[in-house]
Order: structure tokens, then sequence, then C-alpha cells
């Protein structure tokens, strides 16, 4: 079953979609303990159809298997992007009740109760993960994300240079700085710190940091009145996958740039 579904993965980065869905269905209905099979078939649906199709998968397999913690992370993740925050809160919950002490539950609990405007109790949870796995980098940028989260800008820049301590190479901890600096309107620190988590972000994995730092460059170009410097900028973001045009056509750094002749051509 592993096997298939993993055959099934490879058949759809190919680009295979309906040979993809079909194999990673067998290998659902082939596995008789829910894992892989199951995580895959979940990421190919959740792609290629709708919420509502995908999430069956893995409330299925949770029945089946109380335990398999990774499930209801990866649900409870799901939900959470989609906007379903009281399903993901179920969920996260749910987990919890079976397993205190797991960090990244906690991480993601607290990233959850961000979003609902409890930025006090997501750091309070951040902490509380971050004690069973001190100085853990990735964790340490969360707690930082949500102290961005609570405009803690100062905290922020203290926790994310901590991150840094323990993982130089972190692209993701120099872009969420370099947004400190841009948010505190410290442009000239900003750029430096920006162009480093460009340098950083070297990974195929890592388009969407590339995506951001380009975008916040172009708020800084913008910001400081250089419209063509901030055009260039949101053409590089475009050009990895960053094409989020109502979020461009909203920024005031970028209201000047958006009048541009060759914005639209970026879409």
């Amino acid at each position: 079953a592993d096997a298939r579904a993993f055959s099934a993965l490879a058949h759809y980065l190919l680009g295979d979609v309906k040979k993809a869905t079909k194999w990673s269905a067998q290998a659902v209905a082939k596995n008789r303990i829910p894992g892989w099979p199951e995580l895959i078939s979940f990421f190919i649906l959740s792609r290629e159809t709708t919420m509502e199709k995908a999430t069956p998968v893995l409330e299925k397999a949770i029945r089946k298997a109380p335990g398999f913690i990774h499930a209801y992370l990866t649900l409870g993740e799901a939900l959470t992007y989609s906007g379903d925050l009281k399903a993901a809160g179920q969920i996260f919950d749910a987990a919890l009740e079976r397993c205190t002490r797991q960090p990244w539950l906690l991480v993601q609990k607290g990233k959850l109760i961000a979003r609902q405007g409890d930025y006090a109790g997501a750091i309070e949870l951040t902490d509380r993960a971050l004690a069973l796995v001190p100085s853990d980098p990735v964790i340490l940028m969360e707690k930082a994300s949500r102290q961005i989260d609570g405009k803690q800008f100062s905290e922020a820049e203290d926790t994310l240079r901590e991150a840094m301590l323990h993982d130089p190479r972190q692209a993701a901890a120099y872009l969420r700085l370099g947004y400190v600096y841009l948010e505190t309107d410290q442009l000239a620190l900003a750029r430096p710190i920006l162009l480093k988590a460009l340098y950083e972000a070297d990974r195929e994995s890592e388009r969407r940091v590339r995506g951001y730092a380009f975008y916040d460059l172009a708020k800084l170009s913008g910001r400081e009145g250089d419209v063509e410097q901030a055009m260039l900028q949101l053409s590089r973001a475009t050009e990895v996958g960053f094409v989020e045009k109502e979020r461009f056509l909203k920024d005031p750094d970028l209201k000047e740039v958006v009048k541009l002749p060759g914005f639209e051509k970026l879409f």
C-alpha cells in the first residue's frame, strides 16, 4: 500500500493527476493500518478537488487509528489554512487530549488561536513547545511569528536572532526579521536582511520564502518612492509563483506601482 501511495505521489508530481488519484485511492483501500497512503491521498485530493472531499480520508484514518497524530496535525493545519478555524480547533484539541507533549501540535494550536486574536495565549502555547525542545530554531521562528501577530516587534527581533544563532541558514528567519524592520520603518536594516533571506532560500521548497522576500523588497522600494525598482521586485515575486494580485492592489506601499502600465502584464 505504501509503495502504491508513493507511486501515486510520483505520478502526481509528473502531472498525471488521473492516475495519481486512482492509485492513491487504491492504496488507501488496501492499507490496513492508516499511514502514508492516507496522508498522500489527502495531499492530492486537497489540491485537485475540495477540502470537503479531502477531509473524510483523514477523518476515517483517525477513527480507525486514534493515535495517528500526524493525521490530526495535517488535517488541523489544512483546516486552519482554509479558514475553518472551529473545525481545526476541534481537531487540535482532540489530538492534544491524546498527546499533551507534542511540540508541533502546541505550535499549530498557537497559530490557530493567534488567528482568532489570542496572541498572548498563542505565545504561551509556543513557549510550552519550546520547553519540550529548547532552542529549536523552527519553533523559535514560530514564536517570533506569534509575537509579530501581536505587534511585539522588539520581542520578535530578539527571538529571531536567537533562532539564527542555532541555525544561521534558516531563510525564513531572515525573511521575518526583514518584515519586522519593514513594519517598524527601519528600511536601511530591512533591505540587507531581505537580500540575505533570498541568498539562503536556495531550495525548491523555499519558493514561497523567495516570493515573500521579493514582495517585501517591492514594498520597501515603493515606500522609498522608487516605483521602477518596486515593479522589478514584483515581477520577480510573480516569476517564483507569488501571484497575489489582490494583495498588491490593496497594499498602500504599492499604490503608485499598480498604476504602471506593466503591472497587468505580471498576471
